[in-house]
């Protein structure tokens, strides 16, 4: 089934003025995208084993089969966190990491071992200040992003953390499928000035990659009576909370095995600090790798492409019956 409304932001044409409602268009660009220019006891969205599951109060209460999940973006951390472990990580011991930054800029109080007063400096934050199980040189510090969803279809609108990692932020993405990492799906929206609680967002594995990778995709515009719920739930003081980023907060939980956090081994020799760069060879790996099963794996549909022209009528056309309808 042909994704009309991916087709339509991704084309480079502006949307036509009037066209779009004021309530759907963002005051200031993209408002998932903060940090990306350049589990606690709150319910949460884990991705153990290329498999969403709801985790509520630390306890896993349901899976979903399906590859994908269809969610509303309500709100998003501003900034990219940054995590270190000293040792190797353990899934089956919930500790606190040995460094962490909330805003990625500098180690957040509280670290019990900040590795460096600025992050653009850390010897952490150098490619090579970690090998991996396959021996490739990485960063030993982490990237980390939160967002806070609610599911399409909950009657309750139940509010979500997800703390997405490096591959699904920066990673690389298939456009011309409409598949997009958060960073190339805020620069879509905000190409459209377009804020992401005005729409459903699919979020979908990458069934290519050994480790958990999501793929952003636009569905369809929520109706103004929708929208006006997921306005209330933007408004309401739980948010601040749930993307707020802190130590305690971003370990993960023992009771779900999640690997949220780098499985790297220092190496014996330390690296000098260099100025910060974001090499997306640096981010393969974020978490480890799951095992494959020797089960035939259900492929993920692809989604239609069609061949854009610029402000082509059809467009507007398509266009305005998702608006109208």
């Amino acid at each position: 089934m042909t994704n009309k409304l991916a087709t339509i932001l991704q084309n480079d044409a502006p949307l036509p003025v009037g066209k779009v409602p004021d309530w759907m268009l963002a005051d200031s660009p993209s408002d998932i995208g903060g940090g990306l220019t350049g589990g606690g006891s709150r319910d949460r969205i884990s991705v153990k084993g290329n498999r969403f599951r709801l985790v509520q109060a630390g306890v896993e209460v349901a899976k979903k089969d399906e590859p994908y999940l269809d969610v509303v973006i309500i709100a998003a951390n501003e900034h990219v966190s940054r995590i270190f472990y000293k040792d190797k990580f353990d899934p089956d011991v919930k500790a606190a990491p040995d460094c962490f930054s909330a805003d990625g800029v500098s180690p957040t109080e509280g670290a019990s071992n900040p590795q460096s007063s600025k992050c653009a400096t850390c010897p952490q934050n150098v490619k090579g200040s970690a090998i991996t199980e396959n021996n490739k040189k990485r960063k030993a510090c982490s990237y980390s992003k939160r967002i806070v969803v609610t599911r399409v279809g909950d009657e309750d609108r139940t509010l979500y953390q997800m703390d997405l990692k490096s591959m699904s932020i920066y990673g690389d993405g298939v456009p011309p499928s409409h598949l997009y990492t958060l960073q190339g799906y805020a620069k879509l929206l905000a190409a459209k000035k377009l804020r992401s609680d005005i729409l459903v967002t699919r979020i979908s594995f990458d069934d290519e990659s050994s480790v958990p990778k999501l793929y952003f995709t636009p569905q369809e515009f929520l109706k103004k009576a929708e929208y006006d719920e997921i306005k209330k739930l933007a408004d309401s003081p739980e948010i601040k909370d749930l993307i707020a980023v802190d130590v305690y907060t971003t370990a993960p939980d023992s009771g779900t095995g999640d690997a949220e956090f780098q499985n790297y081994s220092a190496p014996k020799a330390p690296v000098a600090p260099a100025k910060e760069e974001l090499d997306l060879d640096d981010i393969a790996t974020d978490e480890t790798p799951t095992p494959k099963k020797i089960a035939a794996k259900k492929p993920l549909p692809k989604p239609v492409v069609e061949v854009v022209d610029d402000a082509d009528d059809a467009l507007l056309n398509e266009l305005d019956n998702l608006l109208d309808s």
